[in-house]
């Protein structure tokens, strides 16, 4: 035991008692949660465009639907209601197990099922400071 500041010998201390590595442990943490947040915040602004999209269209909303959906996907495509619901050219769903990723500036997702052999690949785009639908972008396709 320290006689000087009755802590017991060999301990490093901060000022609020906690040992500075604790201290150290919770800035890192704290900084690498800031960071996630901060690199995934376009693919969750994405997510939450083509979320909102889906479900303007399944309720028939189609001027909040052509607001969701970028000058260019408007310009060659109309947008008009699906026979099944919903709208022309996009699923009526987002599956549970999605995938959304950042390719550059963009915001490609694939809302399908991935134990499906070949599956849609749709692009987001900012445009006017805002996510937008911009159409499909492709297609993945499961190796055997």
């Amino acid at each position: 035991m320290n006689q000087a500041t009755s802590q017991p010998a060999g301990r490093f201390l901060g000022p609020h008692g906690l040992p500075w590595a604790a201290g150290a442990a919770v800035a890192v943490l704290i900084g690498f949660v800031a960071w996630e947040a901060i690199t995934t915040a376009p693919v969750r602004e994405a997510v939450r465009a083509y979320t909102a999209l889906i479900a303007a269209a399944n309720r028939g909303d189609w001027e909040t639907a052509c607001a969701l959906c970028s000058d260019r996907y408007r310009a060659v495509q109309p947008i008009e209601p699906a026979e099944e619901g919903g709208m022309v050219g996009l699923p009526r769903v987002i599956h549970k197990n999605f995938r959304a990723w950042q390719a550059g500036s963009d915001v490609l997702l694939c809302p399908t099922d991935p134990r499906e052999r070949v599956r849609p690949v749709y692009r987001l785009v900012r445009d006017k400071g805002q996510w937008k639908f911009d159409g499909l972008a492709g297609h993945l396709e499961r190796s055997r």
